[in-house]
């Protein structure tokens, strides 16, 4: 007996610890790294000396000040995986010179040393901004009398080192900009990111040659009532649909295809939204868009789990009581869409419907659907048939000799009830219940294979589904449901 309470007393210290251990908040885990970086900076420095660390970023959990950064804190190669990418002032004969390193397992793996001249320095972003396959850490500094300029440095990390890739000089480097106005966009479309500001009055672009960054003056713009492209990409979207004790429960796994030349910030889904609950993964939100019937899951502003090329991510989901169908999905990748103003706005919703229609990447999922108000069996079969030919069409099924009983026993079925005058009865006066003879394999679960068009590893197999259908009473519409559960094989 004593040792029985020993043990639970043990086991709920483990869980106090435990859930402590859990409870330990973002920033600090930034606070305790800025702690190890500096004593780790000023071992066997004088205290006349000491180096003074600035802005820190846990690349893992997209930690510090949302606002410092453009948004765009992306580790694609997993190179940054775990570390911290720190800013330090390195005291010189006079005054102070900035440094850049990144962090990780209680060591400084990498810095860059005192060679950027500038105040007030900052992660402006981690991505892949060359296209070359390394992450690059893009980093800017005030500059100038007044500090109304600013410098922006960028060096490709492949895992071990930093490599300054941007053209400078002793007085900093030489892309500049006036003080917050740098951008980094895909203009085109096309996957290649150029860096964009203001230079006193004129518009500069900083483009990519495959050595350096090219300085473009005054480069052309788009019209401010033009959408750029926002769908050269690959998606696939797997879906999975199951039984829940509110509905049905379906789970979205998006995949952003290696061939893609864009990332993925936005993407909808056909849905019933009566009753719809929706949730999504960390950094996305949910929300619906009612007048075009579509559930919507887009990145939120100032973070970074934008789903790039080559990347899957699943937690995209919605719980509804209405029934699973298939349905059509569309995504975009981040865009510049047109700027009106608010008296003009309401004129011109329907170019952003074009938008999502004519300038998105479309396929099909599975979503919910309303069910009918008043229950066909044959109408019923139809769909299930429909389901059927159309699942075959986008290879959602296997067509072969395994599965040619399953539209055979569809089209017996479907002719006996044409043949039966139970529907006619107008109303029924006790719940009414119809037993299938047979199963059926419906595909209302796929996953896209890497390479491949969309096929289903696992499908929902109806075991004999049986429906049952209420009688007409006050208030009430008729209406019918399928109980027996489903299974996975």
């Amino acid at each position: 007996m004593i040792r029985k309470i020993f043990l639970m007393v043990v086991s709920v210290l483990l869980a106090l610890a435990t859930q402590t251990h859990a409870q330990i908040t973002e920033q600090q885990r930034v606070d305790q790294a800025t702690g190890q970086i500096t004593s780790l900076l000023n071992s066997g420095r004088p205290d006349s000396s000491k180096v003074v660390v600035g802005d820190v970023v846990d690349v893992d959990s997209m930690t510090a000040d949302t606002g410092t950064y453009f948004g765009q804190l992306q580790d694609p190669y997993s190179t940054l995986k775990g570390s911290f990418i720190f800013i330090a002032e390195v005291p010189q004969a006079i005054g102070y010179r900035d440094e850049v390193g990144v962090f990780k397992d209680g060591q400084i793996l990498w810095k860059s040393g005192p060679i950027i001249e500038g105040a007030l320095g900052r992660i402006f972003a981690t991505m892949d901004l060359t296209s070359n396959g390394t992450v690059d850490i893009i980093a800017t500094w005030l500059a100038g009398l007044s500090g109304d300029r600013e410098h922006m440095w960028i060096f490709s990390w492949d895992g071990n080192k930093g490599v300054p890739v941007n053209p400078y000089h002793r007085q900093g480097s030489r892309i500049v900009g006036n003080r917050g106005s740098f951008l980094i966009k895909d203009i085109n479309g096309d996957g290649k990111y150029v860096i964009i500001c203001q230079l006193d009055t004129a518009a500069v672009e900083y483009s990519w040659n495959g050595t350096t960054f090219e300085t473009i003056t005054n480069p052309p713009v788009l019209a401010n009532n033009t959408f750029s492209r926002a769908n050269n990409f690959s998606l696939a979207v797997s879906a999975r649909a199951v039984a829940a004790s509110d509905g049905f429960e379906y789970d979205y796994v998006a995949s952003n295809m290696p061939s893609s030349a864009q990332s993925v910030n936005d993407i909808m889904i056909a849905a019933c939204l009566d009753s719809l609950r929706e949730y999504a993964p960390k950094g996305w939100a949910c929300l619906a868009i009612k007048n075009s019937a579509l559930a919507r899951f887009v990145v939120q502003i100032g973070l970074a789990n934008i789903l790039a090329p080559g990347k899957s991510l699943r937690g995209f989901g919605m719980v509804s009581r209405c029934l699973p169908a298939i349905s059509r999905f569309y995504a975009q990748a981040p865009h510049r869409v047109p700027t009106y103003e608010p008296d003009q706005l309401l004129a011109h919703l329907s170019d952003f419907a074009d938008d999502i229609s004519n300038n998105s990447v479309k396929g099909f999922t599975i979503g919910p659907t309303a069910p009918p108000l008043h229950f066909s069996a044959s109408a019923w079969i139809d769909t299930l048939t429909s389901y059927k030919q159309q699942s075959l069409k986008l290879g959602w099924l296997i067509d072969d000799k395994s599965h040619k009983h399953d539209c055979d026993d569809i089209m017996r079925d479907k002719e006996w009830y044409k043949k039966s005058d139970f529907w006619k009865h107008g109303e029924w006066d006790n719940d009414e219940t119809w037993d299938f003879d047979h199963d059926w394999d419906i595909g209302l679960e796929f996953t896209p294979k890497s390479g491949q068009g969309v096929k289903p590893q696992l499908i929902v197999h109806f075991q004999k589904p049986q429906v049952i259908c209420n009688r007409v009473r006050s208030g009430d519409e008729p209406g019918c449901r399928i109980s027996r559960d489903t299974q996975k094989v």
